[in-house]
């Protein structure tokens, strides 16, 4: 009745057992019969005395029902007015709690102290999702805890159960389908957000009764490889600001083999720091030796830019981003993964916008990669998630609304022989084929352009021999291009939205997946008929194109991508705020309101 695994009415921990780590099951200390303790007459007293001064103390059913009438009052204020506020903490699962605790006939669910200590145990743990364990009330919570004292009212105990309840879900919720709604940064963003065909209000309940919330927990976060290897690096890179961080770099002309320049110093320290190069004694620390470049080209990898192992304007600036700057880049990633990790399917073909790279997955390996040219800036590739139904030989290629407004149009003012210059033909609205010389360009509105910009198939055609389809609201799509030597570019930023794609036709081959039917031969005899065949795959294959500026690479080594999309600051803020997920669409999610 007044065991330690007790709230009710006393029996309260320390906060140094509260914050300790979980206490696994069946741990404990054994007392051998040798080691008994023998108990005389004055002990007999004192347990006497004991004993008749907690009889006077509410008894732990008493205590349980005031509480529980007092949990019930709290729920059907929150189901009615869909808010809650106890003392300064809004409470934020508002569509979950109140049926959680109906399933409890409003019994309180934090009778077992070692539930609690575990929940701010996980808490604690938050930060290394890279999530802050303030919003899940870290010090409040442990405040409200010891404030109990040996005789906790029914308010106090009801109070804290329901924030405790609360913390747990809030926490599930940003493990499971992270902590920023991506919708409010991305008003088209369509990925699923189910939770599984699992009821979690069952499993939560299981999981405090049966003590096992770490389980539980672990339950809600990313099994992927990927997110576990950037927590890894979360934790390196945390454990390098600690430490004092990485030198910053003066400016100064290029650096190369054989320079002998005093930079060439902190150069030296801010690869070994960074693990691109391994500590060395003795020599020239001034002198720009193979084994600096080798520590360069491996710094230049790892963030994308141009290895040609010098030291130029952009490594350096690369070099100079603070650690800080680094640790936020890896949360912002840890939560974009967090957006789509539990929906992946076992079939896909991912496009990494910043890492200009296309995969293709079976059974969650990879099984095809390629290198991929994406968006500008100004006219960025767009996340989104769609099946892929169609691939499309010898396709033609219709000028889209933008690239008409913005290229085309003010070419053809000034050139009326640039649609022949590119190959395009000129159609009216009802196909048939026009000539470009009776028309005064001049004249013609983009907004209003009562003509089709057409480029048939061939050689030359902007999509190349093969194009993708996947219906999606920004019409992008994957495709071959012409332009091919723009693949041996470090950065590819070079389309107008879709993605093209290097080794097209061995990713039309693997998704037929017919080698009777369209194997290379076969698709070889296509592409020379010079005419537009459209093939449907036996089984649409979902495409996932996310932009991630950090991630980690088959050797286990952090990965940087710059943002050139500026994607990174918008969603750090919103990371480091009070923005939560909104409600999930799935009835089984562990939903709340943002507040």
């Amino acid at each position: 009745m007044l065991s330690r695994n007790s709230l009710y009415p006393s029996g309260l921990p320390s906060l140094s057992d509260a914050g300790s780590a979980a206490v696994l099951p069946g741990a404990g200390t054994a007392t051998t019969r040798s080691h008994r303790p023998r108990f005389g007459p004055g002990f007999l007293c004192l347990l006497v005395a004991l004993l008749a001064s907690l009889a006077a103390l509410p008894t732990w059913a008493d205590q349980t029902t005031e509480t529980k009438g007092i949990i019930q009052s709290y729920m059907e204020e929150l189901g009615f007015n869909q808010r809650l506020t106890l003392g300064t903490t809004k409470i934020a699962a508002v569509t979950y709690l109140p049926e959680f605790y109906q399933r409890l006939d409003y019994e309180p669910a934090w009778k077992d102290e070692r539930n609690i200590r575990d929940l701010f145990t996980l808490i604690d743990r938050a930060e290394e999702h890279g999530l802050k364990p303030e919003d899940y009330r870290r010090s409040g919570l442990r405040d409200l805890y010891q404030a109990l004292g040996p005789q906790p009212s029914p308010e106090a105990l009801a109070r804290l159960d329901i924030q405790l309840t609360d913390a747990l879900i809030k926490l599930s919720c940003h493990l499971a389908f992270g902590k920023v709604d991506p919708g409010r940064l991305m008003p088209h963003w369509n990925f699923p957000r189910n939770f599984s065909d699992a009821e979690p209000m069952i499993m939560m309940l299981q999981a405090l009764k049966d003590r096992t919330l770490p389980q539980f927990i672990a339950g809600f976060t990313p099994n992927l490889e990927l997110y576990r290897e950037l927590q890894k690096s979360l934790a390196e890179h945390r454990r390098i600001e600690r430490a004092g961080g990485w030198p910053k770099i003066p400016d100064g002309p290029k650096l190369t083999l054989g320079s002998q320049d005093p930079r060439v110093k902190p150069l030296r320290e801010r690869l070994v720091i960074s693990g691109d190069m391994a500590p060395t004694k003795g020599g020239e620390p001034q002198k720009f030796d193979a084994k600096v470049e080798a520590g360069v080209k491996s710094f230049q990898h790892r963030h994308g830019l141009e290895t040609d192992a010098g030291v130029g304007a952009k490594t350096l600036a690369a070099l100079n981003v603070p650690v800080q700057q680094r640790i936020d880049q890896i949360r912002v990633n840890l939560e974009r993964i967090r957006w789509v990790a539990r929906d992946l399917p076992a079939d896909f073909v991912l496009v990494d916008i910043s890492g200009f790279h296309v995969y293709l997955y079976r059974d969650n390996q990879i099984i095809w990669d390629a290198r991929a040219q994406v968006g500008t800036p100004f006219r960025q590739t767009p996340t989104l998630r769609a099946n892929m139904s169609v691939v499309e030989f010898n396709p033609t290629w219709t000028v889209p609304p933008t690239v008409l407004k913005e290229d085309y149009l003010p070419k053809l003012r000034q050139n009326p022989n640039f649609l022949r210059e590119k190959g395009l033909s000129l159609l009216g609205r009802d196909g048939h084929a026009l000539s470009p010389d009776g028309v005064d360009w001049s004249g013609v509105s983009a907004s209003r352009f009562p003509y089709i910009l057409r480029q048939d198939p061939g050689p030359r055609n902007a999509l190349g021999r093969v194009k993708f389809l996947f219906p999606n609201p920004y019409s992008v799509y994957l495709h071959d291009t012409p332009n091919r030597h723009l693949f041996s570019k470090t950065e590819r930023a070079f389309s107008s939205g879709c993605i093209r794609i290097d080794k097209p036709l061995q990713l039309a081959e693997l998704l037929l997946d017919d080698p009777k039917r369209w194997g290379p031969e076969r698709i070889q005899q296509v592409l020379g008929a010079q005419t537009t065949k459209s093939v449907s795959l036996t089984k649409p294959i979902p495409v996932l194109v996310l932009y991630w500026t950090a991630q980690v690479d088959s050797k286990g080594q952090i990965v940087f991508r710059n943002d050139m999309y500026g994607r990174d600051q918008p969603l750090l803020a919103a990371l480091d705020g009070n923005a939560t997920s909104a409600t999930s669409p799935s009835k089984h999610s562990l939903a709340w309101q943002a507040h």
